[in-house]
């Protein structure tokens, strides 16, 4: 009777560890715009690679996949049509890095103060 107690706890405690484990491979990013009150966000898919970022002024979705997992920095293209835009976020330092697009004025490098968040619903679909 005890071991079957310890066999069923031991799975139990696995079961929650790699539940854990799969939702921290998805996340969202709050992040303000520029010095304004206004906040967007991006939801990372670690597992798939997926990445969704949501517009302010429009709420449209800008899809996007991650190219490079360095540990902790994450470096994203994301389809802002008709630009495909680097992205980098960087945990250690809090900032999300647009990175200017050459030859177009109207995207230049920018960077935002961001906060990790829960998933947001937009996430639902980089399963």
């Amino acid at each position: 009777m005890a071991v079957r107690h310890l066999v069923s706890a031991t799975a139990c405690l696995f079961g929650a560890m790699w539940s854990g484990q799969a939702l921290a491979q998805m996340f969202s990013l709050k992040c303000s715009y520029r010095e304004s009150d206004m906040s967007y966000y991006a939801t990372i898919n670690r597992a798939s690679g997926a990445v969704v970022v949501e517009g302010i002024m429009n709420g449209r979705h800008y899809r996007g996949k991650i190219v490079r997992d360095a540990g902790g920095d994450l470096q994203f293209e994301v389809d802002f049509q008709p630009d495909m835009v680097t992205v980098i976020w960087q945990p250690a330092t809090g900032l999300l890095t647009f990175v200017g697009v050459p030859g177009n004025d109207a995207r230049p490098t920018t960077s935002s103060r961001c906060e990790e968040t829960a998933p947001r619903p937009a996430g639902r679909s980089l399963d």
